[in-house]
């Protein structure tokens, strides 16, 4: 069966299983960010695959996660609507420690797996994201190389016909490194990958038009070829892992643990930190370098403050964390213009 992969201006086949990737940083899925957009298109009445709404089962794994730390599964089948059947496959962040790199790796291909043998399962075509290769920092080379390890391993007589959206056209971004990776990695495995992410029409298709929609500052829709571009998720990286920075912050202030024994959710602290990550967002990319600098102060700035007046200690926790985010990001003295790091 084939392996192809094709533009978001193309809606996923008939009876197709859609396969979105989840999170472990967003607490509901309301805040659940573009890739997802595309989930709650084919999905928007709600429909949970057994009784029920299927974004109340997913609230619950995510709140499960966060207050109780019980693992998301890496792979789940959640919705229905039409023709199409709906799950979620969910990697971790991806760290350049070597000690956690074997299980990152194996969680991810467990979401893979989870998803192809689903598809097997149900006998339907299967139409899955690349994983983890916005904002969660995974190599597009090196997710490739494990979607086509996976792919040979849970398919190995080529039953099931896969298509994997391509979101960005230019030759640099992650998409399309993780495609070419891809077809190299599976001709090495004598199986082909097809390529049609040249955009056959110019008219908008459904999931390009909730993209555009939704998140108009990310999105550029290009007139002369019709292609999507996401510029602020994989056109710079930089933008990318500040605002993971900023996101996991939020995330820690929110969540109670160790000497932060209160959640600071709704806290002053954590909503000016929402709205510096708005503003990052909506930085156009040519501006992001005279801009990187200074949006980095405003976060020192912001964590160097207590949530409230009436908490009592001197200086919380994620001014350390935040020096120790950008570090692991790659955020040092030597590469940060005009800012010194404590």
């Amino acid at each position: 069966m084939p392996i192809c992969t094709q533009t978001t201006q193309i809606s996923p086949s008939a009876n197709s299983l859609i396969v979105c990737a989840g999170t472990v940083t967003c607490r509901d899925v309301k805040g659940m960010g573009a890739g997802f957009l595309v989930f709650k298109k084919f999905f928007n009445q709600d429909m949970h695959i057994e009784k029920g709404k299927w974004s109340d089962h997913l609230n619950e794994i995510l709140e499960d996660y966060h207050q109780d730390k019980k693992p998301v599964p890496p792979y789940i089948r959640i919705a229905k609507q039409d023709s199409y059947t709906g799950g979620v496959a969910t990697v971790p962040v991806y760290s350049a420690n070597k000690e956690q790199q074997e299980e990152l790796i194996s969680q991810y291909k467990a979401a893979i797996k989870g998803a192809i043998d689903d598809a097997i399962h149900l006998q339907q075509p299967l139409y899955l994201q690349p994983l983890g290769i916005g904002v969660y920092g995974w190599p597009p080379a090196l997710a490739a190389q494990l979607f086509a390890e996976v792919i040979s391993e849970a398919d190995p007589e080529d039953k099931l016909a896969i298509t994997i959206p391509i979101h960005a056209q230019d030759p640099k971004s992650n998409d399309k490194i993780f495609e070419a990776t891809l077809k190299q990695a599976l001709d090495e495995k004598q199986r082909t990958l097809t390529i049609t992410t040249t955009a056959a029409s110019k008219k908008p298709s459904p999931v390009t038009e909730v993209i555009k929609e939704s998140l108009p500052l990310f999105v550029e829709n290009q007139p002369d070829s019709g292609e999507v571009t996401r510029t602020t998720a994989v056109g710079n990286k930089r933008q990318t892992d500040l605002t993971f920075i900023v996101d996991t912050l939020i995330n820690n202030i929110e969540t109670p643990t160790g000497k932060r024994w209160t959640s600071g959710k709704d806290s002053e602290k954590v909503s000016n930190l929402k709205t510096l990550r708005d503003a990052m967002a909506n930085t156009p990319h040519e501006a992001w370098s005279s801009s990187e600098s200074d949006f980095i102060e405003q976060i020192r700035s912001v964590c160097q403050k207590k949530r409230n007046v009436l908490h009592f200690w001197a200086t919380p926790a994620s001014v350390s964390e935040f020096e120790t985010l950008l570090d692991e990001k790659g955020f040092t003295p030597s590469n940060v213009k005009n800012t010194t790091l404590k």
